[in-house]
């Protein structure tokens, strides 16, 4: 809720929502936080669940029936509850209400996150409304907000020394009857039967009692002559804007805007956005550059103010990168090795050919499960390789053994092929089965699917594609040594 919300108001909000709650049948039950947060865990950690306190802040956790006794996700219950409490924030101008379920994979601030950089903190909240603008324009993408807090209106009671001294009291008296008003104070502690440390007692004003800064002509300071003085002659109240806190980031000002995603993927929404905002200008005038990067870019506000991309996209890029490395890595030592083993370089190339081959199945294949393609399923592609990879050396190990006896190139590839087709189909059949139980995990299922139709493809192919490469490699091989 907006920060000078009473308690009492995200109090009724939140009752609301567990109004709309109880109605579901897939919830089993709920339970509500208050000007805090919840128990935090690994995903509120990074989210910064910790620093949510105050009457504008409220949590509620909900329990879900197991998934084995109902026929709908997770995911799909958050869909369906966004459109029913979208009424409820509308009642309530300023308020905030994220569905926020703990993922899968490693948590992250938000789906979608712009991280704003730069000097001046008044240009760069006009950035920050400039990107949520775009947040709000783009497919897709809800619950937008900043990081950005209100500016509130603060009352500041200063004591008036010279007041005080000609009144004859003393300042510390003025303030310890401030401190008891606004916010009580602990007169001692009591040990309980039921509770294993001392409980503290504290005296203070209860709420219905609290008075505004105008009010404090009610209480009153005895001075040593016993005469009571108004607190309000001892006092006077400034009107002030509360203040705000900075955040940063590698040693950097920066101010975030968050988003989330009700279906798509964050890559489309991304692209879509910085396309909006490139060569935005600041209110100073400074033109803004954006940046997506397929590596980390670290912040320097010396040159200016910046926007980078943070959030799921940012985890993806990094863990594509990284598994893109190891791919090529793994491609790498496996030419090394086979061309050690068949003392060619060019053989090599045609087992690996079926590598490319597998490949054609895994992109359809997670089209066709409706399966995002993630960092599990880049595992799975390296995994594909070492396996069709084997299929292809079947093939080549026979025909080479063949043509020591003495056989036709011809007969030697159609024999080769047909000999060594029932293990490829056994080892295809294998990782298929065995790979079909992860098929439906929302982390292992990119791994599977690309097991699965990337071993179908490629066995295919590979034993129509690898003969013929082959064999017109070892004709050639026949013109040469003839020729020579």
């Amino acid at each position: 809720m907006p920060e000078n919300t009473a308690v009492e108001v995200t109090d009724q909000v939140a009752r609301e929502i567990g109004t709309v709650l109880r109605e579901q049948l897939y919830i089993t039950n709920y339970q509500t936080w208050i000007g805090q947060s919840g128990v935090i865990d690994f995903n509120g950690l990074l989210r910064g669940a910790d620093n949510k306190k105050g009457p504008h802040v409220g949590e509620i956790r909900v329990n879900l029936s197991d998934k084995s006794e109902r026929n709908i996700t997770s995911i799909d219950i958050v869909r369906e509850l966004r459109p029913l409490l979208t009424p409820i924030q509308a009642r309530y101008p300023g308020s905030l209400i994220q569905l926020v379920e703990d993922p899968p994979g490693p948590p992250m601030q938000a789906t979608v996150l712009a991280e704003i950089y730069g000097r001046d903190l008044n240009v760069m909240e006009d950035i920050a409304t400039q990107v949520g603008a775009a947040f709000k324009k783009t497919y897709d993408v809800v619950e937008v907000h900043d990081s950005l807090p209100d500016s509130i209106e603060q009352y500041h009671i200063v004591v008036d020394k010279e007041k005080a001294t000609l009144a004859g009291i003393n300042a510390a008296q003025v303030a310890t009857l401030l401190q008891r008003i606004t916010s009580g104070e602990e007169i001692g502690r009591i040990h309980l039967n039921d509770e294993r440390q001392a409980v503290a007692i504290k005296m203070m004003v209860p709420r219905r009692f609290n008075i505004e800064p105008e009010g404090l002509s009610m209480y009153y300071v005895g001075n040593a002559e016993g005469k009571g003085i108004p607190l309000s002659e001892l006092t006077r109240v400034e009107k002030v804007i509360a203040e705000k806190p900075i955040f940063r980031k590698d040693f950097e000002r920066v101010v975030y805007v968050f988003g989330e995603l009700t279906q798509s993927a964050p890559l489309y929404a991304i692209l879509h956005i910085n396309k909006q905002l490139e060569n935005i200008v600041a209110s100073d005038g400074q033109t803004i550059t954006t940046g997506l990067n397929f590596s980390r870019v670290s912040p320097n506000t010396l040159e200016g103010y910046r926007i980078l991309w943070d959030g799921e996209i940012r985890l993806t890029l990094d863990t594509y990168s990284d598994m893109m490395k190891a791919f090529g890595l793994a491609v790498l030592f496996i030419y090394i090795l086979l061309v050690a083993y068949y003392q060619s370089f060019k053989i090599p190339l045609i087992a690996m050919s079926a590598i490319p081959l597998g490949l054609i199945g895994v992109f359809p294949g997670h089209w066709i499960m409706g399966q995002s393609f993630t960092a599990t399923s880049i595992i799975g592609i390296i995994a594909l390789a070492g396996i069709v990879v084997r299929n292809s050396l079947l093939i080549i190990d026979f025909v080479l053994d063949l043509r020591k006896e003495g056989k036709s190139l011809r007969d030697a590839i159609l024999a080769g092929t047909l000999l060594r087709l029932r293990p490829i189909l056994l080892t295809a059949l294998s990782t298929i089965l065995g790979s079909g139980i992860m098929i439906s995990d929302p982390i292992f299922g990119g791994l599977a699917i690309s097991l699965i139709y990337g071993t179908v493809v490629s066995t295919i192919l590979t034993v129509i594609v690898v003969p013929l490469l082959f064999y017109q490699f070892l004709l050639n091989e026949d013109k040469r040594t003839k020729t020579v």
